[in-house]
């Protein structure tokens, strides 16, 4: 198999796509500065997840990001190809491995919170050597803080069809639910 091919971290530095970040500071109720400084450093994880072998989970609001890059799936094909020359794709963790971590877990939880914490232990090593401490620093703790799990109940926003949505009648939505 050929070596990677990953452009150097400076190249995605300057890469910038603000429909992703619009959408997401909508979607998020976040600064256009925040959402750009989230977006920079989803370029930082992609760079890091292309030029290393290891396995790498972003932090939430990274994966966030990452999500609504996602979405515009031709801008993220192109991104990849001239970036990386393969597709750097999105895997979300299976109903299985999560049932697994919950089976480990329940048998022995002691041994489920050591692996977690090798696994965190050597991701934020990872980010340290190779993004520095100031990144580190802001996705594991800054972030970690700032975008927790209430954060992610409270902001979210749907997004705005631009009045796609059809709007029926109270009668005609009424006969919609006796056929379902």
């Amino acid at each position: 198999m050929g070596r990677r091919r990953t452009a150097t971290l400076d190249a995605l530095l300057a890469y910038k796509n603000e429909e992703v970040v619009a959408r997401f500071c909508k979607q998020w109720s976040t600064s256009r500065a925040e959402g750009r400084r989230i977006f920079t450093d989803l370029m930082r994880f992609l760079w890091l997840t292309g030029s290393t072998n290891e396995h790498l989970s972003p932090v939430w609001v990274v994966d966030e990001m990452w999500h609504m890059f996602l979405v515009y799936t031709r801008d993220y094909a192109r991104f990849c190809s001239r970036y990386f020359g393969h597709m750097i794709h999105h895997g979300p963790t299976t109903l299985a491995e999560r049932r697994a971590w919950r089976e480990q877990a329940r048998r022995s939880l002691p041994r489920a919170r050591a692996k977690a914490t090798k696994d965190l232990t050597r991701q934020v090593g990872l980010v340290l050597d190779h993004l520095g401490e100031r990144v580190m620093l802001r996705w594991y703790v800054a972030y970690a803080a700032k975008y927790d799990a209430r954060f992610f109940r409270r902001a979210f926003r749907p997004g705005d069809d631009g009045g796609a949505t059809p709007k029926f009648s109270p009668d005609l939505k009424r006969r919609a639910r006796l056929t379902g």
